[in-house]
């Protein structure tokens, strides 16, 4: 195996690993109030390619005091 070449069970696990963060931050950002939606609307129009990272969304939440 190469050094590059990464086990099935590795690529298994940051699979299973991104789902469970994604499904974590879909109930953390349910319900939130409108000012949360603005920051992250203005963190979209800033954006430089119209996108926003989880870690940018996780800490607009933290910013927000959401969780």
């Amino acid at each position: 195996m190469m050094l590059n070449e990464r086990s099935h069970e590795a690529k298994d696990f940051e699979k299973f690993f991104a789902r469970w963060r994604a499904d974590r931050l879909a109930k953390l950002v349910a319900g939130q109030p409108p000012e949360f939606w603005t920051a992250v609307g203005k963190r979209l129009e800033d954006s430089s390619d119209g996108t926003i990272t989880t870690d940018e969304l996780i800490g607009l939440l933290h910013r927000e005091g959401a969780d």
